[in-house]
């Protein structure tokens, strides 16, 4: 694992994350989402088709809870970000700024991209070619999978 690239277990799988232009209207990407069980979040791409952001479950959580006018439950959302998500028309508008490093390149190991998922509360993450286009997703489970063959 702490040798093995994200390409190894990248090529074993299918993506099964919604890539979404950045500017798409958000009630566009949301309707995508829920139509597809089994997505763990929205990966964006810019104008020229590469990584730009991640909108993840908690920021499609955070916007219900707004939109919906939920009670903010034990941890209310500071003031900046809730405008922020009462005021979002698009899809990046959901994402937090720091997202574009919830992401991994195929030439990254195993272990790397486990660590990233741990530090961000991931269970999907987005795998980039040398370019920086979405190449695939990497599921916590297909790691976990694939980590139980090599014991095997």
């Amino acid at each position: 694992m702490k040798q093995t690239p994200v390409s190894v277990v990248s090529e074993l799988s299918t993506m099964k994350a919604l890539v979404v232009p950045e500017n798409t209207p958000l009630t566009v990407a949301v309707e995508r989402f829920s139509s597809n069980e089994g997505q763990h979040g929205i990966f964006l791409t810019d104008a020229a088709g590469r990584f730009s952001a991640v909108v993840d479950n908690r920021d499609l959580l955070n916007w219900a809870r707004v939109q919906f006018n939920l009670s903010p439950g034990e941890v209310p959302l500071p003031v900046g970000k809730t405008r922020r998500l009462l005021n979002a028309k698009l899809v990046r508008d959901l994402a937090m700024p720091d997202s574009k490093r919830k992401a991994v390149h195929l030439t990254d190991t195993l272990a790397e991209a486990l660590n990233r998922m741990a530090r961000h509360d991931l269970e999907d993450i987005a795998v980039l070619d040398a370019d920086g286009h979405v190449v695939n997703d990497l599921r916590l489970s297909e790691v976990l999978a694939f980590a139980l063959r090599l014991q095997a």
